[in-house]
């Protein structure tokens, strides 16, 4: 039964149709991407791209930042219908530290401003504009000095920025704008830095020695204020800072106040470096904090680390995920119900209580984008692989993929949200800026019918393959048994009775006249002439130059019988191949037939005349006789049966079924001056390839 089924057109139809429908995957995927513009890199050196709605007009619009000629920080920022408008550069020097541009409405009048930071010598200053602000224009830019950056043990300026946000932090109306001060080598500053637009005064954290890399803000306490809640780092965490206890190699979680002042004593993590602390808020209950530790100085099975932390900086719980810490890429980002953790090649679904609910695979990847809003059906993470080269675009939490792939082209950056539309998002590319357009394909619901089509074409494709498989062995029996009768024929043929009865005769005639030695030499022929047709009697070919000595004999035999009445003479070319495989009595049946009913019956004597011949790519032969003819033979009625030739030419049919050159056959009745019948002529052409072929076997 099982072997029955697996055999069936419909299952054979299925193993051939599941690779051609496994090579149809982006073909009938749900979404597509299709490219809509394409722009060459604006800038020759390292540049950033960002989309704002800098006018508040509901429209985002490109804008550029850079380092220009002069080497400063400078950006451009373009119109609604992508015309460049203007290019404002902040005074003093560009550092690569602090590359990009942040935008906020400080000032609290709808129009974005937009900020970055430079550098005069050590100091660190704070520079904005407001493009379309009431006073906008090239030169209308502002700058305010935050702070000296400090050198530890090496003549480098080692900082940066992060999370730069403009915010109303105090809940009073009144924006700030705040921002975290982190450094590797440098001394100092690790702060938090907050700004006051109207007055522009400077609040700054204590500074600890901790790198406060990653401020978020929350109304913690619920008193309708925004706490500051810091995860730090330990990467190059030297020991720089005041004597104040803290142990440089740790993180710890930060806690502070709208004011910018301590809410509990810093909290320590595991030690190591390259050790980072990602904070979010338990959907659940906001007043609780999840960290997330990335600590890759640990075993991999205690590589990352999750804890809940009260609002009072206690630990409530922690968990560790073995099962993920030999990935190479960490990330963590709220789900809404629950969380994200990226891997580089899955993501990890976690809900509050610290357990993994799911997973998803996604393609192995060195980074992720990802876009403020989930909605169905629009791009909500986009990877790059290790080589830069192929971007994968994720919706729909992860149950769709569309790939982009550059072959010469490295790929830098992936924008999310772009001027067109939610649907819409950029790549960034060392000599190109890509925008595609995200959305349904619609031969994505013809998925399942165009499957079933192709399964149903395979199983056509497998009957029809079956069907002539089995005709063809249908044929193949039947040309066995084909083969098997001729061989029986022909063996019946060679020993023929008549023949024999007739040669026994004639050595008994021998022998009666005392000539022995005659009749022994005839037994002898005889007795060849058997053991040539045993031979090959598994055959129906057999070499020219065999068929050729069965003849001799035959006629050599038959001379016994005729005596003086019968003339044989049999010529052969020099030049031809006597192993080359001819049909078995193929001169045998042509020969008896001119004897039997050609020459038996003539009152003069008899002629027979055999010669075989090379001419081109071709044996000719010829058997020729001075008989009665066949009109005459036929209208004596001398017994044939016209097996031999019927025999003869089933043959000719199998060799020629083989896929060789055919054999060609003529049978010419020959006519004299008066023209009445002069005997026969037997013409056949043999093809031959140049080369002694083996010799055929059924």
């Amino acid at each position: 039964m099982v072997k029955r089924v697996l055999l069936s057109v419909w299952f054979l139809g299925l193993l051939l149709a599941l690779p051609v429908i496994f090579q149809l995957p982006e073909f009938f995927a749900k979404y597509k991407i299709r490219q809509v513009l394409q722009e060459t890199t604006a800038q020759p050196e390292d540049y950033r791209i960002y989309f704002r709605d800098l006018n508040n007009d509901g429209k985002r619009q490109k804008v550029y930042s850079f380092r220009n000629q002069a080497g400063q920080l400078a950006f451009q920022y373009f119109g609604d219908e992508g015309g460049l408008i203007n290019q404002i550069n902040f005074s003093r020097k560009y550092s690569p530290n602090v590359p990009w541009v942040y935008f906020g409405d400080a000032n609290n009048n709808g129009m974005l401003e937009i900020y970055g930071f430079s550098l005069g010598r050590d100091s660190l200053f704070l520079n904005w504009a407001e493009p379309y602000g009431p006073d906008a224009g090239p030169d209308r830019t502002e700058s305010l000095f935050i702070t000296r950056i400090g050198v530890f043990d090496v003549n480098k300026l080692d900082f940066t920025v992060t999370r730069f946000n403009v915010l109303d932090l105090d809940l009073d109306g009144q924006r700030e704008i705040l921002f975290s001060l982190v450094t590797g080598y440098s001394e100092y500053p690790r702060m938090l830095v907050k700004i006051n637009p109207e007055t522009l005064e400077i609040t700054t954290s204590d500074d600890l020695g901790i790198n406060p890399y990653i401020p978020v803000y929350h109304d913690l306490d619920k008193d309708m204020k925004l706490e500051i809640i810091v995860g730090s780092n330990a990467y190059q965490n030297l020991e720089d800072s005041p004597g104040d206890g803290i142990i440089y190699s740790r993180p710890y979680l930060l806690a502070y106040d709208s004011d910018l002042k301590p809410i509990w004593p810093p909290l320590p993590f595991s030690p190591g470096i390259d050790n980072t602390l990602h904070v979010l808020f338990n959907p659940s209950d906001m007043r609780e904090i999840v960290v997330f530790q990335f600590n890759r100085s640990l075993p991999t099975d205690r590589m990352i680390g999750i804890f809940r932390v009260d609002y009072n900086g206690n630990v409530k719980d922690s968990t560790f995920l073995p099962e993920y810490g030999k990935r190479f890429k960490f990330q963590v980002f709220d789900g809404g119900d629950f969380f994200w953790l990226y891997t580089g090649d899955k993501m990890v679904m976690i809900n509050p209580y610290l357990k993994v609910i799911g997973e998803k695979d996604i393609d192995v990847s060195a980074k992720m984008y990802r876009s403020r809003d989930f909605e169905e059906g629009f791009p909500h993470i986009a990877t790059s692989d290790l080589q830069s080269l192929k971007v994968c675009i994720y919706t729909d939490y992860f149950n769709h993929k569309v790939e982009k792939v550059f072959k010469d082209e490295k790929i830098r950056n992936i924008i999310m949200e772009v001027a067109m539309g939610p649907e819409y998002f950029m790549i960034q590319t060392d000599s190109n800026e890509y925008t595609y357009r995200f959305g349904k394909n619609r031969l994505y619901y013809l998925k399942f019918p165009a499957f079933l089509a192709i399964y149903l074409l395979s199983v056509l494709f497998v009957w029809l393959i079956m069907r002539i498989r089995e005709k063809q062995l249908t044929e193949w029996y039947d040309l066995q048994n084909q083969v098997r009768d001729l061989e029986i024929k022909s063996i019946r043929m060679q020993m023929d009775p008549h023949f024999m009865f007739n040669a026994f005769n004639s050595m008994a005639l021998l022998l009666k006249n005392g000539e022995r030695d005659e009749a022994f030499n005839a037994f002898m022929k005889f007795t060849r002439m058997v053991r040539l047709n045993f031979d090959f009697s598994d055959q129906i070919t057999r070499p020219l130059s065999e068929e050729l000595e069965i003849v001799r004999q035959y006629l050599d035999l038959n001379k016994l019988r005729f005596k003086d009445n019968l003339e044989f003479s049999v010529h052969v070319a020099g030049d031809v191949p006597m192993s080359v495989p001819v049909p078995k009595m193929m001169l045998q049946i042509h020969v008896e037939n001119a004897l039997k009913h050609g020459l038996a019956r003539l009152e003069t004597t008899g002629k027979l005349d055999l010669s075989i011949v090379k001419s081109g790519n071709e044996i000719r032969v010829s058997i020729e006789d001075n008989g009665i003819g066949r009109q005459k033979a036929a209208q004596l009625n001398t017994g044939s049966t016209r097996q031999g030739l019927k025999m003869l030419q089933a043959m000719y049919d199998r060799l020629n079924q083989q896929g060789k050159p055919k054999i060609f056959q003529e049978i010419e009745d020959l006519l004299d001056e008066n023209q009445k019948s002069a005997g026969t002529r037997v013409n056949i052409r043999i093809p031959f390839t140049g080369k002694d072929p083996a010799v055929a076997r059924a």
